[in-house]
């Protein structure tokens, strides 16, 4: 075995040296992770914000709140539909607010025959009745040329046709029918 030299020894100690160089201590690498953390990191563009899911479906509107239907409405609608259901001909529907104190609205109808207006008139009669618990007057049924169902809130008149265009009620109290050739003024009641 050969002696190592002083410059072998120097090359020995120069590469152990450098692999110390290269290795750093604990106490340094955790001061660079100190130094590293900090360090603030670089700005990032921001991203777009969304609505969040859930309150977007929370946010749904509600349903639009309607106004309590009037009685005298449901009344309309119920004598409307009766007579609807028995076929009743030109049925014209008038509203008297404002016009007269006597009731909310006029409903005007034509039947095909007498026996046709007393069958509706009756059917009417029963069908208040079952709603409001009281039975409405009815006037006119024994000749049923023209009858009349007075439920409070909407009178109801029942013409054979000949019979409505001579007294021809809707030009009356709406100002728009005219009987045949007469000119339809709303003017001239």
């Amino acid at each position: 075995m050969k002696k190592p030299t002083k410059s072998s020894s120097r090359k020995a100690t120069a590469a152990g040296k450098g692999r110390a160089k290269s290795k750093t201590s604990p106490a340094k690498k955790s001061a660079a992770r100190k130094k590293a953390a900090n360090k603030k990191p670089a700005a990032k563009k921001p991203a777009p914000k969304k609505a969040p899911a859930k309150k977007a479906a929370a946010r749904k509107r509600a349903p639009a709140r309607t106004a309590p239907e009037s009685p005298s409405r449901k009344a309309l609608s119920l004598i409307t539909g009766s007579l609807d259901d028995d076929q009743a001909e030109d049925v014209v529907v008038i509203d008297l607010a404002g016009k007269s104190a006597m009731a909310d609205f006029l409903v005007v109808a034509s039947g095909r025959n007498p026996r046709h207006i007393g069958a509706m008139a009756q059917h009417l009669r029963d069908k208040i009745k079952a709603q409001a618990g009281v039975s409405p007057p009815v006037e006119g049924l024994n000749s049923a040329e023209w009858v009349l169902v007075d439920q409070g809130d909407v009178v109801v008149h029942l013409f054979r046709p000949e019979t409505r265009k001579l007294y021809n009620l809707e030009k009356m109290w709406g100002g728009t029918v005219a009987a045949e050739g007469e000119d339809a003024d709303p003017r001239r009641l």
